[in-house]
């Protein structure tokens, strides 16, 4: 299973380094939003099966974003890569659901790793 993933974070050159990552591992199916607004309407439309969320996104924060993106559909895994990493926003992002909590600057392996444990 190849997933759909969307890349939410407002860096265009995470954003490339993410998704450069992610083709050099085989997944090639990946969107991207450099906001929480843009993110939501892409998870609305692509509904994607795994997204890699910066919780430092302009407009809707990435709390608001992962807060939505989970009321809509419960089963979407998320990925949290953030430069923040405040005890109480870890706590917070995987009471809410999230998958992993990756603290920026990004390790790829573990990204890629969290990933194949997910579609596993």
């Amino acid at each position: 299973m190849i997933p759909k993933i969307l890349i939410a974070d407002s860096s265009s050159v995470m954003r490339t380094t993410i998704k450069n990552s992610l083709a050099e591992s085989g997944f090639t199916d990946v969107t991207e939003a450099q906001d929480g607004g843009e993110a939501c309407i892409i998870f609305d439309n692509e509904k994607p099966d795994i997204v890699i969320l910066d919780l430092s996104l302009p407009g809707k924060t990435g709390m608001e974003t992962m807060r939505d993106m989970i009321k809509k559909n419960p089963k979407t895994k998320i990925i949290v890569c953030s430069a923040s990493s405040y005890k109480e926003l870890v706590i917070e992002s995987v009471a809410l659901g999230a998958v992993d909590f990756i603290r920026k600057p990004l390790n790829t392996e573990r990204l890629i790793k969290t990933i194949n444990k997910i579609i596993s």
